[in-house]
């Protein structure tokens, strides 16, 4: 059974940031983030950025009662792929 994806609540008029922390994985496997792109399909990526060990999101647009799903896709330095997904319900606070 695949493992539940966790879900994180925004109100439509919020932008809010959401960070992918890559710490552990990088620490297991070596390296640091090469690249790691989010893609949020009926979501706007006000903007996106990373660190060595990190990415972040700002997402904006969520409609009421409609959830997405937001990926990140780590490249690291050791030139191996990773994939972090999760979604984000729009709700009213």
């Amino acid at each position: 059974m695949p493992p539940v994806m966790e879900i994180k609540y925004q109100d439509p008029g919020e932008t809010l940031d959401y960070p992918v922390d890559w710490l552990p994985t990088l620490q297991r496997d070596g390296g640091t983030i090469s690249s790691a792109p989010f893609v949020a399909p009926g979501l706007t990526i006000v903007a996106q950025q990373k660190t060595d060990t990190n990415a972040t999101v700002w997402l904006a647009g969520v409609e009421l009662d409609t959830t997405y799903t937001v990926t990140c896709t780590m490249v690291g330095t050791n030139a191996l792929t990773y994939v972090h997904s999760f979604k984000v319900r729009g709700v009213e606070k």
